[in-house]
């Protein structure tokens, strides 16, 4: 069976240029579709917009890089300081805090991208999602 016998739905059919290799093309169509879609449905797509992203795994990789390429301000907040070169120096983010420091703690959106994220003294962020892979943005 070839790729061109069966039907397929249109709407879910991608043409992937010629000169980007599938391994590299995977990442985008897997974490790159979960991170873009919901900042595209909550207006966290426009340059000079403030975005903070929780965490930094897979999903929070590719937050920072969309960020970056709308043009926003990215901040990442962790419960530790130990990824902080790669996500300034490697990643591109503009700011770093860690979360446990509440005076640090002073952004308008979340892309939630680890199942906890420690807030101190009733700070609200409003965080949809209780599995790893099901970040969303909300506004606070």
């Amino acid at each position: 069976m070839s790729v061109d016998d069966g039907v397929r739905w249109a709407r879910f059919v991608l043409k992937m240029p010629t000169n980007l290799p599938l391994d590299a093309a995977a990442p985008l169509l897997c974490v790159g579709i979960m991170v873009y879609s919901p900042m595209k449905h909550y207006q966290m797509d426009v340059a000079g917009k403030h975005f903070g992203v929780v965490g930094l795994g897979g999903l929070g990789h590719m937050a920072i890089k969309f960020g970056k390429a709308f043009g926003m301000t990215v901040t990442v907040f962790r419960t530790s300081p130990s990824k902080e070169k790669e996500a300034l120096e490697v990643l591109g983010a503009d700011r770093f805090i860690v979360s446990k420091d509440p005076e640090q703690m002073k952004v308008i959106f979340f892309l939630k991208t680890q199942k906890s994220f420690h807030m101190n003294n009733g700070q609200k962020a409003l965080l949809v999602g209780q599995s790893f892979a099901s970040g969303c943005l909300m506004p606070m």
